[in-house]
């Protein structure tokens, strides 16, 4: 985004600063249990905790607060960038948190990747992207494409496997518009460590 401000100029509005909570893993003394650990959402810092938006849709939820409105469109908007930028492999969704601070999200991806994002992961809410995402003034700004059936993807799959480099996982490379680079990526998606 900040490329693009660079060569296109600043928009007219305000760019939510958003990021997701800092998280990590804890053990237990003798070794026996897991446990996530993450940041915490405060009221007094980031307002009441919300959901902007769930998994079973592109659709903002409808909030009353014009702010927490604005930051619904935003995150419809990064679904957008994310669905230009993997080739419609997958966006992020079930956005919620509080201001600026985010929490619990979900990947929704093309039934190509299988199901390694655990069964938050709801089909219909990936397949109806298309249909149900709304431009706003943010894909608006940075010229989001919406002919979807005229992506650029190369004929066939999206996602070329090699063979696996450990028990569980899969090489997967990736080509197109990521990153602007004109390249491509590798990415390892491991199917055990993300199905949960």
């Amino acid at each position: 985004m900040a490329r693009y401000i660079r060569t296109h100029g600043q928009p007219s509005f305000d760019i939510p600063q958003m990021r997701f909570v800092q998280a990590g893993l804890g053990l237990s003394e003798d070794g026996t249990k897991v446990f996530l650990i993450e940041e915490s959402i405060r009221p007094t810092l980031h307002g009441p905790f919300r959901k902007f938006m769930n998994n079973r849709n592109g659709i903002p939820i409808a909030l009353p607060d014009p702010d927490d409105a604005v930051l619904g469109r935003f995150l419809a908007f990064t679904q957008h960038l994310q669905y230009w930028m993997t080739l419609k492999l997958f966006f992020i969704s079930d956005y919620q948190g509080g201001k600026g601070l985010l929490t619990d999200p979900q990947v929704l991806s093309s039934s190509e990747l299988g199901n390694i994002f655990a069964e938050g992961n709801v089909s219909s809410g990936y397949q109806s992207f298309e249909r149900d995402h709304v431009c706003n003034e943010f894909c608006k700004f940075f010229d989001l494409r919406t002919d979807y059936a005229d992506w650029p993807i190369e004929s066939g799959s999206r996602l070329s496997k090699s063979s696996p480099s450990e028990p569980g996982s899969s090489k997967a490379h990736l080509s197109g518009p990521l990153f602007n680079t004109g390249g491509s990526m590798d990415m390892a998606l491991s199917t055990t460590t993300m199905s949960g």
